[in-house]
């Protein structure tokens, strides 16, 4: 019966979970301080919230304002004709 893992593989799966562990303790001290940060910020949630939201109008008026000036192509095969035309004629 062949041997689905060797010793190189093994060593080096075992190499990898040290260094994840070890990563995963390095970053325990900057977690308590991140943690005391956001309890002293308050409610800065709904700027984040807020922000979102202006993000979402602003790209929902930009794409309406694009369909309706026309600049669209809704017409995939036609667009594709068409730079498939520019592209021979150069």
């Amino acid at each position: 019966m062949r041997r689905s893992f060797s010793l190189r593989h093994r060593v080096t799966s075992l190499g990898l979970a040290f260094g994840v562990f070890a990563i995963d303790l390095a970053a325990q001290s900057h977690l308590e301080g991140e943690r005391r940060f956001i309890e002293r910020s308050g409610d800065g949630w709904w700027y984040t919230f807020y922000f979102l939201i202006g993000i979402f109008l602003g790209a929902a008026f930009f794409s309406g304002a694009d369909t309706k000036s026309g600049t669209r192509n809704t017409n995939s095969r036609a667009a594709t004709q068409a730079i498939t035309r520019t592209l021979n004629s150069i």
